[in-house]
């Protein structure tokens, strides 16, 4: 069994201070780009589950929609509705998520 104060400190002339000074500084736009990665990842979510879900929540933009829902099975009675709840819920999460990380690493 290893012993609490063993774990403190192991001996290592001095290599994780030389590794830990080598590494280049942490990045600044890394955590603005893994946010609008995640936004544009919901927003796109946002727009499958808007099309999948049928006319009745999706925008008609240039008859995009009329050509996605032809090509599709319409959806059980319902469906649109649990697709939409889900999709903007899943959104909220993701912002939050974002945020949250962003907060965390300042």
């Amino acid at each position: 069994m290893i012993r609490q104060d063993e774990l403190d400190y192991v001996p290592d002339n001095g290599f994780s201070t030389r590794v830990l000074g080598a590494l280049p500084p942490p990045n600044q736009h890394a955590d603005r780009r893994r946010l609008a990665l995640l936004l544009g990842a919901a927003a796109i979510g946002c727009v499958i589950a808007g099309a999948l879900a049928g006319p009745s929540f999706s925008v008609d933009c240039l008859g995009f929609t009329q050509r996605v829902t032809t090509a599709m099975v319409t959806p059980m009675p319902g469906t649109e509705t649990a697709l939409t709840i889900g999709s903007i819920a899943i959104l909220l999460a993701a912002v939050a998520s974002g945020w949250w990380a962003l907060a965390r690493s300042h």
